[in-house]
């Protein structure tokens, strides 16, 4: 299989759940998907921009996490399990989403809407399927709708499903891509 098939392959799943209880609650699912968790610390983007410029698609912080953007790139679908913090993502998968952003050009383009935005930095732009967990209110669901709509253009996302629960545990692997 050559490296463009593989990449066109790749589904990623991040998510912020205890150490162990993905495992247990999908334990088939790390044979179908690359998962990217909490298990492992992850550094703040600190904005300096290398991954575009000097080092284009790699993070240089050393953490782990260096290459999501070529992950990012390379995806099909990516999976967000998170808790609904404030209508977004919790910390940990915010963090990710923010060391993704060499997956764009350091360039922009005005959209349809007027609006100024990253280019992206490759054809292939994966579907997401975010699934928000926890108590949350029904402003902050608003809120977090919102946002998913807002960076389907920030993040030339073509398409999302966003699905709300009251706990991680209603997750199941039959509607993580529904």
């Amino acid at each position: 299989m050559n490296q463009e098939s593989k990449n066109r392959d790749l589904s990623l799943l991040i998510h912020d759940l205890e150490p162990g209880q993905f495992e247990k609650q999908f334990p088939a699912l790390e044979k179908e998907y690359l998962v990217i968790s909490k298990d492992k610390p992850i550094r703040h983007c600190i904005c300096c921009f290398d991954c575009f410029f000097k080092t284009p698609l790699e993070c240089t912080i050393k953490d782990g996490y260096e290459r999501l953007g070529v992950l990012f790139c390379g995806a099909s679908r990516i999976v967000f399990i998170s808790r609904c913090v404030y209508g977004g993502f919790s910390p940990f998968v915010k963090n990710v989403l923010d060391r993704r952003i060499a997956s764009n050009l350091p360039f922009y383009k005005v959209q349809r809407d007027g609006l100024v935005h990253h280019r992206p930095r490759t054809e292939n732009q994966p579907r997401y399927f975010i699934h928000f967990y926890g108590d949350y209110t029904e402003a902050e669901r608003r809120t977090a709708e919102e946002w998913a709509l807002a960076n389907d253009v920030t993040l030339n996302i073509p398409s999302h499903v966003i699905h709300f629960y009251k706990s991680a545990g209603e997750i199941t692997e039959k509607n993580l891509c529904e």
